[in-house]
């Protein structure tokens, strides 16, 4: 141990020496030696792959200085656990990362070839089989609300028709409030097929919190609510409580990722039965 800590004191006292050149040695050798320890060393051109190109001499240093740093400290931590451990246990960390590396490398290979067999296009009927066959057991644990919401000022010339149309809201109710949304509803949420959860509609009005919220919790009910210059227009088209089966549309992406899957977990099985048998036919594999 006394000799390890020796040695590392001569490097670092060293050090300022090779760093004060370090500018003119990335520029004029690729193979000059930066720093050594007992079993390895640092050439300029490793020195260079860690630090990049530096904007200044002073970059260069700061840079150098950090990345030996850096260097030393492993490599004589690596020596010392080199000479700590006997060959056994050497042989065990070895035999860890040789079975990790392979592990690595059939999972990679394996990721490629069901990637590039794997279909990701799900249709909608795929989507609704899997919804009512394989999702009858799932609930929700939390309030959706499908909604409507816009405000206007009091005083707006449009007043009585946004009314009207936002009651009615036909296809071309829809698409003449949502044309004027801009220029005349300070607040507006026209898209009522959607499903929202309730913390974000909570967050999304700010007059409804959750004390007043069950005023305001029954669907295809035209809630009109006045507040200092405002008019606020709500209008919830369908509501659920917790314990309810979630909506197809509000779990679409679920359901897409859990068919993919599911066709990947296939392949995968697929594949696994390929290779072996790919082998015997082709005589790479004997079994007794």
């Amino acid at each position: 141990m006394a000799k390890v800590k020796h040695f590392f004191f001569v490097f670092f006292v060293l050090l300022p020496l090779a760093l004060t050149e370090c500018t003119t040695a990335l520029k004029d050798s690729k193979n000059k030696v930066v720093a050594k320890t007992k079993k390895s060393e640092l050439l300029t051109e490793d020195l260079i792959a860690i630090i990049g190109k530096p904007q200044n001499e002073l970059d260069s240093i700061k840079k150098a200085q950090q990345a030996i740093n850096q260097w030393a400290s492993k490599e004589i931590l690596y020596q010392q656990a080199q000479d700590y451990f006997d060959k056994i246990q050497i042989k065990e960390i070895e035999d860890v990362v040789n079975d990790y590396r392979r592990e690595l490398l059939i999972s990679k290979y394996k990721d490629i070839i069901i990637q590039n067999k794997l279909d990701t296009l799900v249709t909608d009927i795929e989507k609704q089989n899997y919804y009512d066959q394989a999702l009858n057991s799932l609930k929700i644990d939390h309030t959706l609300l499908r909604y409507r919401y816009l405000s206007f000022q009091k005083d707006s010339p449009i007043k009585n028709e946004t009314i009207n149309r936002f009651r009615r809201f036909n296809e071309e109710d829809r698409t003449f409030l949502d044309s004027i949304a801009i220029l005349n509803f300070p607040h507006v949420q026209l898209n009522d097929h959607k499903w929202i959860e309730k913390n974000q509609f909570l967050k999304s009005i700010n007059y409804i919190n959750q004390d007043n919220f069950n005023q305001y919790r029954f669907p295809n009910i035209l809630f009109r609510t006045s507040e200092s210059n405002l008019i606020h227009l709500l209008y919830i088209s369908e509501i659920l409580q917790p314990g309810a089966k979630p909506p197809i549309e509000y779990i679409d992406n679920l359901l897409e990722r859990l068919i993919i899957n599911k066709r990947k977990q296939q392949i995968e099985r697929e594949f696994d039965n390929e290779i072996i048998n790919q082998a015997i036919q082709q005589d790479l594999l004997q079994i007794y």
